[in-house]
């Protein structure tokens, strides 16, 4: 089968600075050392089965401050098929200056700047919405990782998605179900729902399966299924994708048996699979 991977890093290990990756840093996951090494495409382990065909490149804490290193390391990897999203800080002034030279590199597609629990503070900044309303000018793509437990955030996204519809945005990891000692946790799942549903108003936005590994460690294909489930109630087929978020990932799962078990253990059909494991990237990350 042939899969286009949407949401994947690389590590540059020894050149890159990777702060989020220190043990004294967040996220303090228990098995975050296994993560500490430069991981290449070359470190994709696949069987005969599996083709990835193309591949979007996440940026994973390089170098902040110069977010193009970043995007110069990937052009020294021997990457056929792929694009990029650049690490971005949408706060800046100017942040065209920055986008500018984000530009010279033809694999670059647009950018992320993490979210996650700074919604109230950073999407009612009025130059976080500017710099949103110049990746829409320029047809970029704004990569959302936020908490959507915090659906007051998230109807504030929804708000900015539909003044600026011409601007892809694509959320990352489910929206960020997060673990409780019962998962789903039943008042964090109705924050998380509320959020869905704004999303799902909104044309121009796009999600990504993937990180489970991150939201809920005892994961199963069982919580998979149920994830997919409910989303698909809420998302036309042609909005859904399936992501690795290699290598984080292996903290859970091998590479192989993460696309194996999308395919074999979800209940989908052989067309539906197909548009959310290639169709659907190919068409979104314009590749």
């Amino acid at each position: 089968m042939k899969i286009i991977d949407p949401h994947l890093h690389f590590f540059d290990f020894e050149g890159g600075e990777y702060g989020w990756l220190k043990s004294d840093d967040a996220p303090h996951w228990p098995n975050k050392q296994q993560l500490r090494r430069s991981y290449l495409f070359q470190d994709i382990k696949v069987g005969k089965s599996i083709e990835v065909a193309g591949l979007v490149h996440i940026e994973a804490g390089y170098d902040n401050k110069n977010p193009e290193k970043e995007l110069a390391f990937l052009d020294t990897q021997p990457l056929a098929n792929f694009k990029s999203i650049a690490c971005a800080d949408l706060t800046k002034p100017d942040f065209e200056k920055s986008l500018t030279k984000l530009e010279n590199f033809k694999h670059f597609i647009g950018v992320r700047h993490i979210i996650d629990d700074q919604g109230a503070n950073l999407l009612f900044d009025s130059t976080f919405e500017k710099n949103l309303a110049l990746l829409a000018e320029r047809e970029l793509i704004f990569e959302a990782q936020l908490d959507c437990c915090d659906s007051e955030s998230a109807k504030r996204l929804a708000q900015l998605g539909h003044k600026y519809s011409q601007l892809q945005i694509c959320i990352n990891h489910c929206g960020i179900l997060r673990d409780y000692s019962s998962w789903p946790a039943i008042p964090e799942y109705a924050h998380w729902r509320a959020s869905m549903h704004y999303f799902s108003d909104e044309e121009n936005f796009a999600l990504k399966i993937s990180g489970m590994e991150m939201q809920n460690p005892r994961w199963n294909w069982n919580h998979a299924r149920w994830l997919v489930h409910k989303l698909g109630n809420l998302y036309s087929e042609d909005r859904l994708m399936f992501a690795s978020n290699f290598p984080i990932n292996l903290l859970s799962m091998p590479y192989d048996a993460l696309w194996l078990g999308y395919r074999d253990e979800l209940g989908l059909s052989d067309a539906s699979f197909q548009a959310l494991s290639h169709d659907n990237a190919k068409r979104i990350y314009r590749l």
